[in-house]
């Protein structure tokens, strides 16, 4: 749960896997055998707050970005905007975070350039290195100039942020898988030598199978 954040978060974590999968960005999470097998919750640890699957103001979509055909928007942000794609030479969809015009038209100055390096710097240096099946992956980092962007693993549901009212609390059971796959996820990107220093529920997707 689409996340400059990859470098302190992104990375997978080791563990069996189960009915249920979490990720996050870059690192997927799995539950022990002696959780309840009842549960499909799949858990992703994610470094992109742009992946919230915030309601955007209808607006117009891009066709394509770079060789992917863009299908929907996900989610967006003060920098950054979330789009659901297919990549049809590869035969899967991905979901691709882009550094809004705005920004990078702003990288001549400190704030901009700022930016853009710790998009690329941090984030770009992912591709490929994570591999755990509760962390999102990284699949390539393109530094056009017009529009840079980062494409990632698509995944199918929604940030544990929608859980956190009153009226919307998930079970015990639930919050327990999902506390262990969180678990397992960090210790697989701390390993690698990464922190991931902004874990939250709008940063952690789940797929819900029941």
């Amino acid at each position: 749960a689409h996340c400059g954040r990859r470098r302190e978060s992104s990375q997978p974590t080791n563990g069996p896997a189960t009915t249920q999968r979490a990720k996050s960005l870059n690192g997927d999470c799995c539950c022990p055998a002696n959780l309840p097998r009842k549960m499909s919750t799949a858990l992703r640890l994610s470094s992109h707050d742009a992946m919230l699957c915030v309601a955007a103001q209808p607006q117009r979509l891009p066709s394509h970005i770079g060789k992917y055909r863009v299908l929907a928007r996900l989610g967006e942000g003060a920098t950054s905007e979330v789009f659901h794609a297919r990549d049809d030479f590869a035969g899967r969809d991905v979901a691709i975070k882009c550094v809004r015009a705005a920004m990078v038209a702003s990288a001549d100055d400190s704030s901009g350039a700022h930016y853009y390096d710790r998009f690329f710097a941090a984030e770009a240096a992912l591709v490929g290195r994570l591999s755990h099946p509760n962390v999102v992956q990284i699949f390539d980092a393109v530094a056009d100039p017009v529009q840079p962007h980062l494409v990632m693993e698509y995944v199918p549901g929604t940030t544990l942020r929608s859980f956190c009212r009153p009226d919307a609390l998930l079970s015990l059971e639930q919050i327990v898988e999902i506390g262990f796959k969180c678990a397992m996820a960090l210790g697989y990107v701390y390993r690698q030598g990464l922190i991931h220093r902004d874990v939250k529920p709008a940063n952690l997707l789940a797929v819900m199978n029941g």
